[in-house]
């Protein structure tokens, strides 16, 4: 666990800097005897960290809190809720799991990572603009609970597998993902099941 004096914290429990140079990082569960409840807009913005342990007494993380990290590892405690916008923006991220007490993934929150697999829970109701956009994934699984999907959302990546269990509202002038699936799921009237893409053209199962 790191020194406390390497936060800054408000007496709302919102770290708001951090300013150690480790690449591993423990956020203490209290900071001068104050609970940690929020990772504040900008706190570890531009640091050099590989790794971040959060405490299960945080319920928010806020815009930009790892903008620009290396982040390689992370673990999003079930306290989360809110995940702000462009969070985790710009890492090396290749695995996140949103677990089902996160409510809100703000946009861009995982914009350009090297995401290989996400798992989202059945608590998220919107997936924003650019959420996972410019990633590696390769197949997504989107839960019954999600009702809209923002422009870009799944764009710049490499999905040959998408399975869809609900109805979605997608974009109306720009897509949410490539090679032409928003066309062809409304063309399908929105069907529930597994599209795949073989390199040229969508088909459903």
């Amino acid at each position: 666990m790191n020194n406390e004096n390497e936060f800054d914290i408000s007496g709302k429990g919102i770290i708001t800097k951090y300013a150690g140079t480790e690449s591993s990082v423990v956020i203490p569960q209290e900071i001068r005897r104050i609970i940690v409840r929020t990772i504040g807009r900008n706190a570890f913005t531009f640091s050099e960290l590989t790794e971040i342990v959060i405490p299960d007494s945080v319920t928010k993380i806020g815009d930009e809190a790892f903008y620009k990290c290396q982040l390689t590892k992370l673990v999003i405690p079930k306290s989360v809720t809110f995940i702000g916008n462009y969070a985790f923006l710009k890492n090396q991220l290749i695995e996140v799991i949103i677990p089902d007490s996160v409510t809100k993934i703000g946009k861009g929150a995982f914009y350009k990572n090297r995401l290989t697999k996400v798992l989202i829970s059945e608590s998220i109701k919107n997936i924003g603009e650019t959420t996972f956009s410019n990633n590696q994934l390769k197949e997504i699984v989107i839960p019954k609970s999600v009702k809209k999907i923002g422009v870009g959302a799944f764009t710049g990546n490499m999905l040959n597998s998408i399975t869809i269990y609900g109805k979605i509202s997608l974009p109306r002038t720009k897509p949410a993902f490539d090679n032409g699936f928003d066309d062809f799921y409304k063309s399908n009237k929105k069907k529930s099941g597994t599209y795949m893409f073989d390199g040229i053209n969508w088909s459903i199962k």
